[in-house]
């Protein structure tokens, strides 16, 4: 109980500390936002490398943030880290080094880092596994790297993947297009999963709804069901409509957030990692069994899993959906005090 106090009373202090930083933050990465939509100006080198045992990785670089995309192994996003720096901000699990799909159908342990999958879990779960583990075409282009996925005829669909970095700026553009290949309807959503080392602080808005009285809910992992949930409990608080969780600890937590404005945080000792979507406020969220989130987080002692999702979306035979993430890394002041 003392230790779950401690938890607490340290997300209010930096609730407080950092209510007025992210709100501002939130207003500028907003309207920038809206500024990239409409224009940008991408200048990137792009080279082959080999990186933790994979041939033919992609590197790209603006002189400020640099990235590794794998292709061979579900286009995952291996590397992201400042040059000045040569840190990975993601989260990487060394048994799966230079793996192909097929040890993935053989062993079901999953990609890591910055992995993309397409939801819902429960739909998708047993079927996604040449676009979730799968090799990808690869196309360098003038300004950008495009990765397009063999058909998934399990799925009906096929997708595209586009990469590009702004001008002098460590911020990272992923678009991503789903076709229906198929003769008939399919309906899914984009899934982004994240992973980052625990031991940082996560961070997003939390707003109420009539489904969601407080915001958030956390999930069970053994069946698609809300555990009921409090604003203070260890590891999370959530306060003035914002919510923090602590990723670490013994067990293993999921929870789902209302989060309606397309943000979410993550400090790991002097990184402040940023993700940014499109909410679609009419839009059909579902995760599973109408557990309806716009973003999910889980962790465990090792990682935090970072799970904006687009709605669900229905194609008709040749119609495409396109959902777009942005991914911007800076340094901020680093965490003194989140030994939990």
């Amino acid at each position: 109980m003392e230790r779950t106090s401690q938890i607490l009373s340290k997300g209010i202090k930096i609730n407080q500390e950092r209510l007025a930083f992210y709100e501002i933050y939130t207003i500028h990465s907003f309207c920038f936002f809206l500024c990239l939509s409409c224009s940008h100006c991408p200048v990137q080198e792009v080279d082959t490398v080999s990186y933790r045992g994979w041939e033919n990785c992609l590197k790209l670089s603006n002189r400020v943030v640099s990235v590794i995309v794998n292709p061979t192994y579900g286009g995952q996003i291996l590397y992201f880290g400042l040059e000045s720096r040569g840190d990975n901000i993601l989260w990487s699990d060394s048994v799966i080094n230079g793996w192909t799909v097929e040890n993935y159908i053989r062993t079901r342990r999953s990609p890591d880092a910055g992995r993309f999958d397409i939801g819902n879990e429960r739909k998708t779960e047993n079927i996604h596994d040449s676009i979730w583990a799968g090799p990808y075409q690869t196309f360098i282009e003038e300004d950008k790297l495009r990765l397009v996925s063999h058909p998934s005829q399990a799925m009906g669909i096929q997708v595209e993947r586009i990469y590009f970095l702004e001008e002098k700026q460590p911020v990272l553009h992923i678009k991503q297009r789903m076709s229906n290949i198929s003769n008939g309807e399919v309906e899914y959503c984009f899934w982004t999963r994240t992973l980052l080392p625990a031991g940082g602080i996560y961070y997003c808005e939390a707003i109420p709804s009539s489904q969601y009285p407080l915001g958030f809910s956390e999930i069970s992992l053994s069946a698609d069901t809300l555990i009921p949930s409090y604003h203070s409990q260890e590891r999370i608080h959530v306060e003035n409509h914002y919510f923090t969780a602590f990723p670490g600890g013994d067990e293993q937590k999921k929870y789902g957030i209302n989060t309606t404005n397309g943000m979410y945080f993550y400090q790991f000792s002097d990184y402040l990692y940023i993700k940014q979507n499109k909410y679609v406020p009419q839009g059909k969220y579902d995760n599973n069994l109408q557990v309806c989130f716009p973003n999910m987080i889980y962790f465990n002692d090792e990682f935090l899993e970072m799970e904006p999702n687009s709605p669900m979306v229905k194609l008709k035979p040749g119609e495409a959906y396109e959902y777009e993430e942005i991914w911007t890394l800076r340094e901020v002041n680093s965490i003194t005090d989140n030994t939990y």
